[in-house]
């Protein structure tokens, strides 16, 4: 074993050997002038890899990543844990939302080490490209939900984000979600209008049929209308019109994190006959295959956008590209949602699967077992309850009409909020 007086030798030749080569690298380094006699500082000016300071602009003034429905500060959402230790919790791991979707990718989606080093690389290629780092926005809009329509995306580097914002996509960013195309999925032009089949509402034959499913989709059409009235475009004008459609006529789908929030506390989900616990509307939505898109389908607005860098809000007349055109007109980030709609699964009616999910071997609620949406495989149907049984009111779901507890949905299960996919941790 070395001495002491030997040991202390070691730190002291350490410590010398690093402050002569913190010495040589000052010497080699010959730092840029930041008053250059040829005028200010630009890229040229720096040698490789250097950057530019730069004056943040808020996200929110900034056109390069503006893009359609609620902006920061337009919805305040409940935090994850009033739901899965709650109601919907401490019940039954096997099926209850609350202990299966603390272990999913949803809700891990801001604690996803894989996330936080391509955040870090966008970030880094932001600042080459357009002098800010703002292009990290449209990263936290769907990793960082609450905490981005909280107003908490500035810094863009997440170091704004806190306590349930790190809960990922929690329980109120979902169940809080409106359909911004809500009047052609009403009028089943959007989705279909197999309401028996495809929507598994039983006995509706559409608008007017006074069935319990279509009396609560009229009670949620107006409430949705509310909510998207309130939307506006980045010049401050209305965003929809008299018809509660988007104004721009191009304007055909919501990619990229451009969800629609309501400020409302209602809770919205797939099934017309759940209890009256807390105030809840009933949303097709959500049993849509057009949910999922909000943000498993990536576009760059800053590209799009870029011939606008500098506008200001509230101009009272630009019309930014990514407010007239859908995502996926515009530079592609993934494409998940979009080779889905290419499928054979997503056309009307769905397809069969093959293998373990075949007819037969893996129950939907789709005529014929069919797979037709995103949830019919990520959310898959199970027998359970979506509350404590204990509350009055909560029907078992089986998705067999001879063994559910519901006689409005009588192909459904509980849907099994895991949100199975291909993560490997």
């Amino acid at each position: 074993m070395k001495s002491k007086p030997t040991r202390m030798l070691v730190v002291l030749i350490v410590a010398m050997g690093v402050v002569f080569l913190f010495a040589a690298v000052a010497a080699a380094w010959t730092p840029v002038s930041t008053t250059p006699l040829n005028g200010p500082v630009t890229q040229a000016d720096l040698p490789p890899r250097a950057a530019v300071s730069w004056t943040p602009t808020p996200v929110a003034d900034d056109a390069l990543v503006h893009m359609p429905g609620t902006q920061p500060f337009g919805a305040f959402l409940d935090d994850a844990v009033t739901c899965t230790e709650g109601c919907h919790g401490n019940y039954d791991q096997q099926i209850e939302p609350g202990f299966l979707w603390k272990g999913s990718m949803m809700g891990q989606s801001a604690r996803d080490f894989i996330f936080w080093s391509t955040m870090t690389v966008a970030g880094q290629d932001s600042i080459w490209a357009i002098g800010s780092p703002n292009a990290v926005d449209i990263c936290e809009r769907c990793h960082f939900p609450k905490g981005w329509v909280e107003g908490r995306s500035d810094p863009p580097n997440a170091s704004a984000m806190t306590g349930g914002d790190f809960d990922g996509v929690s329980c109120d960013v979902c169940h809080r979600m409106v359909d911004p195309f809500f009047e052609d999925t009403y009028a089943g032009t959007r989705d279909g209008d197999d309401w028996q089949g495809y929507w598994d509402e039983a006995g509706n034959t559409g608008p007017g049929s006074g069935t319990l499913s279509q009396n609560m989709a009229d009670g949620t059409r107006v409430v949705d209308a509310g909510v998207v009235q309130a939307l506006s475009y980045f010049n401050g004008n209305a965003y929809y019109g008299p018809d509660n459609r988007p104004e721009p006529a191009t304007y055909t789908e919501n990619g990229g994190g451009q969800y629609v929030l309501s400020p409302e506390m209602d809770k919205r989900a797939s099934f017309a006959d759940a209890p009256e616990y807390h105030p809840r509307l009933y949303s097709r939505y959500h049993k849509s295959k057009y949910f999922c898109g909000s943000c498993h389908d990536v576009s760059n607005p800053v590209l799009a956008n870029l011939a606008y860098a500098g506008t200001p809000p509230g101009d009272g007349t630009t019309v930014l590209p990514s407010e007239e055109l859908p995502a996926s007109a515009y530079f592609h980030v993934e494409r998940t949602f979009s080779e889905f709609m290419l499928s054979a699964y997503a056309q009307d009616g769905g397809a069969a699967g093959i293998g373990p999910f075949a007819p037969g071997s893996f129950p939907t609620s789709r005529p014929g077992d069919n797979i037709a949406t995103c949830q019919d495989c990520h959310m898959r149907d199970a027998a359970g309850y979506a509350a404590n049984p204990n509350i009055p009111g909560v029907v078992y779901r089986t998705g067999d009409p001879n063994t559910t507890g519901s006689t409005e949905h009588l192909a459904s299960g509980q849907p099994t909020h895991d949100l199975t996919g291909g993560n490997m941790w």
